[in-house]
């Protein structure tokens, strides 16, 4: 059996350097300190009546300030799903090759992930949803794979203050 080619170990700053030719992917959270898209949308004369009976009934139960808390913190966060298409965040690669994107004030930690086995592509998909038909195509293969995790000490020092 030929022997399988190793491909030369790299560091993040490397890869990202732009001297390579292979896609890479960006393992992202699934739900990102970031704040959730705004969506204006105009209020219907029926949601306005439900939100004033939701101050209503919120005035008179009582709620604990800790609720309040909980849900202006659950407000600050928003899921891969939700993000608007294009440029999500700010890609920063430091002279000493950490590397960290930033989605506003809020930073991932970029480091290399683990190579798997099998064969894994980027592929383009275009569906026309009138003619129930569509088209797909191969951009290539995915040659690298980069974990973003939360960095926690900043997200504790936010959540602090």
């Amino acid at each position: 059996m030929p022997a399988k080619e190793k491909t030369p170990e790299c560091s993040v700053a490397q890869l990202l350097a732009g001297k390579h030719e292979d896609f890479m992917f960006f393992q992202l959270p699934n739900s990102l300190p970031s704040h959730p898209p705004d969506v204006k949308q105009e209020p219907n004369i029926t949601q306005l009546q439900n939100q004033t009976q939701q101050q209503k009934q919120t005035a008179s139960n009582n709620l604990d300030l800790d609720e309040d808390e909980d849900q202006k913190s659950s407000r600050q966060y928003c899921t891969l799903s939700t993000l608007p298409e294009g440029q999500i965040g700010t890609l920063k690669v430091y002279k000493s090759g950490r590397a960290e994107m930033w989605f506003g004030q809020h930073k991932l930690a970029v480091n290399k992930g683990t190579q798997v086995g099998f064969l894994q592509d980027v592929v383009s998909v275009q569906v026309d949803e009138e003619s129930k038909s569509g088209s797909m195509a191969v951009l290539g293969h995915i040659g690298h794979r980069l974990v973003c995790t939360p960095d926690l000490e900043s997200l504790v020092r936010q959540r602090k203050t």
